[in-house]
């Protein structure tokens, strides 16, 4: 993507943004057809069509996030005419951003802005407890993931990795994996995060997130330093859920698994029509 399109695209979101008495951020309609580069308000009307079926599809009133309003245009020779607009809430500008052609670099660069800002707060919240467990899952794979790479690179080799991974357990949930499912009442051959519940997900997702920042910014270096961070970041996590939810990571209820519940719902495939 081209940086400067990328800037430039950001700073006229930004410049275009408003916000009400309740301080909810919104963009008017006819403001973001200009920043997207949609050159006929008719075509743009059906992209803002895409958007509330969208929000239909994920159990949303689309009401909430997209209110017709009023507009004064120019119609030549100085006079003027009402026109239709929409106020856009910033959930709504993000659909509308990745219902775009992302061949275009400037709708490209739209919704990164958006992904950037929005994806992981608003749009999160317009979907079901189970979608949203199901998102929270994926984001674990990915992170566990790049956690991984990023251990590697500090030196963890693959037969430690299984080590480097439950210190992070242990840190959290002060017991290794095995212990936690155990404790749980779960098999020894389930995987953990796939029976765990929203707040459980988050937290693991900030432990992996923090522990791969925290490796790759501080540059620390050899196997049993990288395993020794793991359990130290493990641990603070578990600080943090105890002083704000006075809850141990250990004692939160298991959840049925999350893997037959992707297969029964197909709430993967719905989300992914509206962000990719």
């Amino acid at each position: 993507m081209n940086e400067l399109v990328e800037q430039s695209i950001s700073a006229e979101l930004d410049q275009a943004s408003g916000e009400t008495r309740k301080g909810t951020e919104f963009w008017r309609a006819r403001d973001l057809q200009k920043i997207l580069r949609y050159k006929d308000w008719r075509n743009f009307l059906g992209v803002i069509e895409k958007a509330r079926e969208a929000f239909r599809q994920l159990g949303s009133n689309p009401d909430y996030h997209i209110v017709e309003t009023t507009v004064l245009m120019g119609r030549g020779k100085g006079s003027q005419m009402v026109g239709v607009d929409y106020f856009l809430t910033r959930t709504a500008s993000y659909i509308i951003a990745m219902n775009g052609d992302s061949s275009n670099p400037y709708i490209a660069a739209a919704q990164a802005y958006f992904a950037v800002q929005t994806r992981r707060q608003e749009l999160n919240d317009q979907i079901s407890p189970v979608e949203k467990r199901i998102a929270l899952r994926a984001e674990a794979r990915k992170n566990f993931k790049r956690l991984s790479e990023t251990a590697k690179k500090a030196g963890v080799r693959n037969r430690m990795q299984p080590v480097f991974h439950d210190a992070g357990y242990r840190g959290m949930y002060k017991m290794p994996r095995r212990d936690v499912l155990k404790h749980k009442g779960l098999q020894e051959s389930e995987k953990l995060l796939d029976r765990a519940g929203p707040l459980e997900l988050a937290a693991n997702n900030f432990r992996m997130a923090l522990a791969d920042n925290v490796i790759s910014t501080q540059k620390v270096l050899g196997e049993q330093n990288a395993i020794n961070t793991h359990r130290e970041v493990g641990k603070e996590v578990r600080e943090t859920m105890i002083k704000s939810q006075g809850t141990l990571p250990e004692d939160l209820p298991p959840e049925p698994d999350i893997k037959k519940i992707e297969r029964e719902t197909g709430a993967i495939k719905k989300l992914s029509k509206y962000s990719n």
